[in-house]
């Protein structure tokens, strides 16, 4: 569990790419406001669109060079991306850093959860993922704490000097890489478009897409807007939260269900609460007066008006039969059962 716990400390020097600019976005706004607030927020969300256009060839390039040697050279460039922006440079100069680093995270998050599944025991595989799973929270708690009595030069050399103990610890602590063939690296636009295009492979990318974007955004823009008096602890205390509940709560269920199976549960239950609502929907207007629930999943506008208690009810469908997606657009149903009517309202026939 050691290598675990040395993974896990390159997962949030990782996080601290984005952290430390949300800690300092107040701060930097005197350096670089003058460029306008969108290319200020580019300077934050800039490295995760590296992983947005290079991530679905990140395994094989890792592959290519090797998991341990892809950490380590990760980073290193993080280091010294750090070290340049100790300095302010100007905007460009800037930005180009943050692509370097964007691409030395992806790394490190790419490797991290990867060589923590083939390391951590079986029987704690669980709990070692779910602690991964913490480093955004872990690093934004830290740094909500020591940011307000460090300047930007300070915390930028910190965070080079605390990535490149973690390149040389691991460089001599890590297994060696294995030896395989390389695999090809293929068509990057095939690549992404034939992902796009299948839910299936696309839907864990996006759920954490929107996770990520509501994450760093909720920890960068609310503190500021906070009085002062309660910053620190509001911008420590949201990210302890997350990870109190994810190792508490998160660890216990999936000790008594799958991933998958927690991920339908939880939207099951968003659903239905969303459902029970109704009267608040209507009230606020996300559906149209008269509909006595809110609009189906998968519909883009809710019902003319609420279904006659008296009108004849959709056929069900039948065991084993599913329907699939096309593409994000198109749903092909399933083909209806023959005796629908008797699968229907069965209780009714025996009346």
């Amino acid at each position: 569990m050691l290598l675990v716990l040395l993974l896990w400390a390159a997962g949030l020097g990782a996080a601290a790419q984005f952290g430390k600019i949300s800690i300092l976005y107040e701060t930097l706004r005197s350096s670089y406001g003058g460029n306008g607030e969108v290319a200020l927020g580019l300077v934050v969300s800039i490295v995760g669109m590296v992983g947005l256009i290079f991530g679905t060839t990140a395994g094989l390039l890792v592959a290519r060079i090797g998991p341990r040697r892809a950490i380590v050279a990760a980073l290193a460039a993080g280091a010294a991306m750090s070290a340049l922006q100790s300095l302010l440079p100007a905007y460009p100069l800037m930005l180009a850093s943050r692509i370097i680093e964007g691409t030395s995270h992806l790394a490190i998050v790419v490797v991290g959860p990867t060589m923590i599944a083939t390391l951590a025991p079986e029987a704690r595989r669980p709990l070692a993922m779910t602690l991964w799973s913490s480093f955004f929270g872990v690093t934004y708690a830290i740094l909500a704490l020591i940011g307000p009595y460090t300047g930007p030069t300070s915390l930028f050399l910190g965070h080079a000097a605390y990535m490149v103990a973690l390149a040389v610890v691991l460089a001599l602590t890590l297994p060696p890489d294995p030896r395989g063939q390389a695999l090809p690296m293929g068509n990057l636009i095939a690549q992404h478009a034939r992902i796009y295009a299948s839910p299936r492979l696309a839907a864990p990318a996006m759920g954490f897409c929107c996770y990520t974007f509501l994450y760093v955004a909720v920890l960068t823009l609310l503190p500021p807007e906070t009085p002062l008096t309660h910053r620190a602890l509001i911008a420590a205390g949201m990210p302890l939260v997350s990870i109190a509940v994810s190792l508490t709560l998160g660890v216990w269920l999936l000790g008594h269900m799958s991933a998958v199976r927690l991920v339908r549960a939880m939207r099951s239950q968003f659903r239905d609460s969303c459902s029970s609502g109704s009267a608040g929907g209507r009230a606020r207007g996300w559906w149209p007066e008269g509909s006595s629930s809110p609009p189906r999943w998968g519909s883009c506008r809710a019902p003319a008006s609420p279904p006659s208690p008296n009108s004849t009810p959709r056929p069900r469908i039948a065991p084993g039969r599913r329907g699939r997606w096309r593409s994000w657009a198109i749903w092909e149903p399933p083909p209806a059962p023959r005796c629908w009517q008797r699968c229907w309202r069965p209780a009714a026939r025996r009346g």
